[in-house]
C-alpha cells in the first residue's frame, strides 16, 4: 500500500501541472483549427 499512495500523492501534486500542459495543447488545436 506504501508505493500505490506514494504515487496516488505524486500523482495529486502533479494534477495542475498537467491540466496546464493539456489547455496549452488544447490551445494549440484551436489555434491550427481556426487557421
Amino acid at each position: 500500500m506504501q508505493p500505490y499512495a506514494a504515487g496516488f500523492d505524486f500523482w495529486v501534486g502533479s494534477l495542475g501541472y498537467n491540466l496546464e500542459i493539456f489547455y496549452y495543447l488544447l490551445g494549440i488545436g484551436f489555434w491550427k483549427t481556426a487557421d
